[in-house]
């Protein structure tokens, strides 16, 4: 469309007080390329939508899993009426999930908008996947090159992260419709809480919750009991381990036990990085510190267009991040 990031933009915060309204859990389990990974979700999902006891809106990247997904909850035997969609249309689905309190509605990537259920019958959102686009599709990787060339950086950082957070925004923001509202949002996908582009990106779209790994703090938030919360023990996959491979997925299976916290919990957010000494007058990257100034990148920042000097695209695309979050 010709847009720039030089466009003027306004970013308003929540008029509620999203931290006090509800959980983010993210079990500990096998990482989303893992063989082992779809049987594993099946089973948190008729976890989550026991503790829940229905109520629960599961949304999935694919309709391959979104079948698997309601499967396994049918054949669990639960009491709670399951929809799923593709069976009826998305007005009757919406309708009886709204006026059928203790539902279960089973959707894919279209349910991610649009549907608005205020009060208990939707009181658990559940995101398997951190909704990338699926690979190989030749129009996302033109926009992806084009976004590339204009920011700087590659296509992925430019292009299919914002678009996946932009998308796992709308998926979250089906729970908190009301100022009356609370509940929890289940994420199947480990990423979410790892030291890396992908893990940031993901918690600065969703709400500034508390985060747990036990998927008995959605029952324990939805009855007024305290919760369990993050396992301080939980091991962070570094940025540099951010590979995708079931090798580094499979760090986070042999988490601890929760038990009380010895030390501070592991950092979530990646802090700014200190500037690296340098001689009086030296060039830096604006960015990270390090010495270099190559690469020349135009910034929308407190509604100002500036330019700025950076060591590589990737730190103008990561400080570029920043100025819009």
């Amino acid at each position: 469309l010709g847009a720039t990031f030089a466009e003027p933009t306004l970013l308003l915060p929540s008029p509620w007080p999203l931290a006090s309204m509800g959980v983010l859990v993210v079990p500990v389990g096998p990482g989303t390329k893992d063989p082992l990974w779809s049987g594993w979700a099946d089973r948190s999902i008729v976890e989550v939508v026991k503790a829940a006891r229905g109520r629960t809106l599961v949304l999935c990247t694919s309709w391959a899993r979104a079948k698997a997904a309601s499967e396994a909850i049918r054949c669990a035997g639960l009491p709670y009426p399951l929809l799923v969609q593709g069976e009826a249309g998305r007005d009757v689905l919406s309708h009886r999930f709204r006026d059928d309190t203790h539902s279960i509605l089973v959707a894919t990537r279209s349910f991610f908008e649009g549907l608005d259920v205020q009060g208990e019958s939707l009181s658990c959102v559940v995101i398997e996947k951190l909704p990338f686009d699926p690979p190989g599709d030749p129009l996302e990787e033109a926009a992806g090159n084009v976004a590339a060339k204009r920011m700087g950086g590659s296509p992925f950082l430019a292009r299919s992260l914002p678009k996946m957070a932009s998308a796992l925004a709308q998926a979250a923001g089906r729970l908190i419709r009301s100022p009356s509202d609370r509940g929890a949002i289940v994420c199947l996908d480990g990423r979410v809480t790892e030291r890396t582009s992908i893990g940031n990106a993901a918690r600065r779209a969703l709400p500034p919750f508390p985060i747990s790994t036990s998927i008995a703090d959605v029952g324990n938030l939805l009855d007024g009991r305290p919760l369990i919360l993050r396992n301080p023990g939980m091991p962070v996959v570094a940025p540099d381990a951010d590979d995708g491979s079931t090798m580094n997925r499979k760090r986070r299976v042999v988490a601890p036990p929760v038990t009380a916290p010895t030390e501070p919990p592991p950092m979530l957010f990646t802090p700014t990085p200190t500037p690296t000494p340098l001689a009086a007058n030296e060039p830096r990257c604006r960015y990270c510190g390090k010495p270099g100034d190559s690469h020349v990148a135009t910034i929308f920042e407190n509604r100002e267009r500036r330019t700025y000097r950076f060591c590589s695209p990737t730190c103008a695309t990561h400080y570029q991040m920043g100025a819009e979050g």
